[in-house]
């Protein structure tokens, strides 16, 4: 694979990890709404960008970085990581889950996972995720 890697989160504890593990250094980078941290990889091959929560913070912090990507690299891949709230028993806190339909405000989309980025099935699942613009706290809600 070439080319640059999104990771894209809500909340910089989502991603902090994975920040470390990558040896990414932060990026200033003013092009990018005040919410919004950017952080990249030694060979520029990983950046990570937190937008803040909620999805108007998300969609402006993506596309600011498309914007300010435009003259260089685009995306090849994007990873959207975060904590999401499990209708599923069996989903434990670590699990990775791999979309293959996202339900979202009444519509559903068919998505594909890129076979590269599969993994064995006792590492990471595929299944359906649902988006809220609401926290579901409740049995009620969240049927």
């Amino acid at each position: 694979m070439s080319g640059v890697t999104l990771v894209a989160a809500a909340m910089a504890a989502e991603v902090a990890p994975l920040v470390r593990a990558l040896g990414a250094v932060k990026v200033r980078n003013p092009g990018l709404p005040q919410s919004t941290m950017l952080w990249r990889t030694p060979d520029g091959s990983v950046e990570v960008l937190v937008t803040g929560d909620g999805a108007r913070l998300a969609r402006e912090g993506i596309s600011a970085w498309g914007t300010e990507r435009a003259a260089g690299r685009a995306a090849d891949r994007l990873l959207v990581l975060g904590v999401s709230g499990g209708l599923t028993p069996d989903l434990n806190t670590g699990d990775l889950v791999i979309c293959h339909t996202l339900v979202a405000l009444g519509f559903e989309s068919q998505a594909t996972p890129d076979s590269s980025w599969r993994a064995p099935s006792d590492l990471a699942r595929e299944a359906t995720l649902v988006t809220s613009p609401h926290i579901a706290a409740t049995k009620a809600k969240k049927s």
